[in-house]
């Protein structure tokens, strides 16, 4: 009875100061001014939109289908050599990325920067590159299932699909993005239904489209649908998975702060040739870069400047 009591409170006692420390780091983490401007109509109307809603999707955002078969099959061709992908509806295979790769490709993207560093701020920078596999109608339930939001403020993921699927959605509240939460606590970050219920008009699903992009802010009440009923969709998905490259930006003074505290914000992971184009991209925090060999560890716990 007295090995539980202190369990409970020692619990307590780490969700009151997790709530008190991240809330802090979130309230003085303020906008770096980013001074560019587009004169480009549709993509001022895109910016517009997700400072909005906190979500957007840029449909056929590559029209090269041998590129994204090509990541497509690097990527599956690997899934049954990994058995840690039979005991979860997710599996993140890590992968280098390579000079014209969808990531090169991706990070390079001058219209991408701008609509990224405009949301975030000046200093808005990647964190991490994951290959990302969904599994549909997984037996085995995980916490991003649950309607949430991402304790660690705003923050933007961009998923890059490498494959159609009509059974697996993530599912988004626009206009909940601007939201100041009250509790930051890992539990505290899952929503209750009869909350979400109060903002049922503006629930919206996103389904994977092929060579298509999918950019949100994870502020925002979001969550993974791997088992939703989908009888009355047309099934034209590859298989029953979703396969595709997802990409973390946050701001570089707030994932500073929140260094040694979280280990799900900032620079972490992520491996690149010796070739890829450094120079022309401005989403890459190149202090973060680590020479290993003939690759590059990008990781801010193996920064030089730590």
């Amino acid at each position: 009875m007295i090995a539980k009591l202190k369990k409970i409170t020692k619990s307590f006692i780490n969700n009151l100061y997790m709530n008190y420390t991240y809330k802090k780091i979130i309230r003085n983490s303020k906008k770096t001014n980013y001074s560019k401007t587009s004169e480009d109509v549709d993509l001022n109307s895109l910016l517009n939109n997700l400072n909005e809603s906190g979500a957007i999707q840029i449909e056929e955002y590559i029209t090269d289908i041998q590129m994204v078969n090509e990541s497509y099959n690097q990527i599956y061709n690997k899934i049954e050599l990994n058995k840690n992908f039979q005991d979860s509806p997710i599996f993140v295979q890590p992968e280098i990325y390579t000079k014209g790769s969808i990531a090169e490709k991706i990070l390079l993207d001058k219209k991408l920067t701008f609509l990224i560093k405009n949301y975030l701020g000046e200093d808005a920078y990647l964190d991490i590159i994951s290959a990302s596999i969904t599994k549909y109608n997984s037996q085995k339930k995980i916490i991003s299932e649950k309607w949430h939001f991402d304790n660690v403020g705003r923050r933007l993921k961009l998923f890059l699909y490498l494959n159609s699927n009509n059974l697996i959605s993530t599912d988004y509240i626009l206009n909940t993005n601007k939201l100041n939460h009250q509790n930051y606590t890992i539990m505290g970050s899952r929503l209750k239904d009869n909350k979400i219920n109060k903002y049922v008009k503006d629930k919206i699903k996103f389904f994977p489209k092929e060579g298509s992009l999918f950019l949100f802010d994870t502020n925002g009440y979001h969550r993974g649908n791997f088992d939703q009923i989908n009888q009355d969709r047309k099934l034209d998905e590859k298989n029953n998975l979703r396969i595709m490259l997802k990409f973390e930006f946050s701001s570089k003074l707030k994932s500073d702060m929140f260094f040694g505290k979280s280990d799900i914000i900032g620079p972490r992971s992520t491996f690149f040739s010796n070739d890829f184009n450094f120079d022309d991209c401005e989403l890459i925090n190149k202090e973060c870069l680590t020479k290993v060999n003939n690759i590059y560890f990008y990781d801010k716990n193996y920064s030089i400047n730590r």
